[in-house]
C-alpha cells in the first residue's frame, strides 16, 4: 500500500492520468502512473471507495477510456480494472448468482453490478476499432467464469471475435468441433487437438487480480 498523502480523490487521480494518456499517449510513464494509482488503492475495501464517495463503476469507465486509446497500456490497464472489480463486495455464492441469471430472478445489486459492469466494458470497448490483442486481455476477466452458465457468459461467447478468445471459450466450455487451422487434408486421428492446449486446471487456479508475473511491462512495476 502506498503510504503517502493525495491531495486529489481517487476518482481525480485516474482522470489526471487520463489527461497525461491523451497528451502523451503510450508513453511508458503512463504506464508507470497506472502502477502508482494501483499501490494507492492496494489494500482499499469496497467500504473504503464507499466511504470516499468513489464509485468503483467510474473508477472502472476511466480506465476502459484510458486503454482504448493507449494501446501500450493494455496489460496495466486491464490489470487495474481486475483489481477493482475484485473490490465489488459481494455476498452471495457463486451458485447463487448463476442460478439466478439463469431463472431471471433479481440478484443482489452489487452481485449484478459486477456481471454488468463487465457486460459494460466489453461492449465499450467494441464500439471502437477493433483491437483482438485487447479483447484477449479483457477475456482474462471472465475466463475462470466461462464454463458456467450465465446470461452474461452466454453474451459474452456469442460477441467474441478473436480466434484464440473463441478457441478458448469452445475449449473450457467443451463446445470444440472445428479447428482453426486447413485440415481437411491431414487424416482425422493425426490433427491437431486445439483443447489439449488449455489447461482448465491452471485457469481454475488464476487469482481475480492479475499479477505482476503475468503482464510483459515488468520493468514498470
Amino acid at each position: 500500500m502506498d503510504n503517502r498523502i493525495y491531495e486529489a480523490t481517487v476518482q481525480k487521480h485516474l482522470l489526471i492520468i487520463k489527461e497525461f494518456a491523451d497528451k502523451y499517449p503510450n508513453s511508458g510513464q503512463l504506464i508507470g502512473a497506472l502502477k502508482e494509482f494501483d499501490n494507492r488503492v492496494s489494500g482499499w475495501k469496497n467500504e473504503d471507495f464507499a466511504h470516499t464517495g468513489t464509485d468503483i463503476g467510474v473508477l472502472v469507465a476511466i480506465v476502459t477510456d484510458i486503454i482504448k486509446s493507449n494501446p501500450k497500456a493494455t496489460e496495466s490497464g486491464v490489470k487495474t480494472i481486475s483489481y477493482l472489480l475484485s473490490r465489488i463486495d459481494y455476498k452471495t455464492t457463486l451458485g447463487e448468482i448463476l442460478e439466478s441469471w439463469s431463472e431471471q430472478r433479481e440478484i443482489k445489486k452489487d452481485f449484478e453490478y459486477k456481471f454488468l459492469l463487465l457486460n459494460q466494458i466489453y461492449s465499450n470497448l467494441a464500439k471502437r476499432s477493433y483491437n483482438g490483442y485487447l479483447e484477449i486481455w479483457f477475456q482474462r476477466l471472465v475466463v475462470k467464469n466461462l464454463s458456467e452458465t450465465s446470461y452474461f457468459i452466454r453474451e459474452y461467447s456469442f460477441s467474441v471475435n478473436n480466434e484464440l478468445a473463441k478457441l478458448v471459450c469452445e475449449a473450457v466450455q467443451g463446445t470444440l468441433e472445428n479447428s482453426i487451422f486447413q485440415e481437411d487434408w491431414i487424416k482425422e486421428d493425426k490433427r491437431i487437438n486445439l483443447a489439449s492446449f488449455i489447461n482448465k486446471e491452471k485457469i481454475e487456479k488464476l487469482d481475480d487480480v492479475i499479477g505482476n508475473d503475468e503482464i510483459r511491462n515488468n520493468e514498470y512495476f
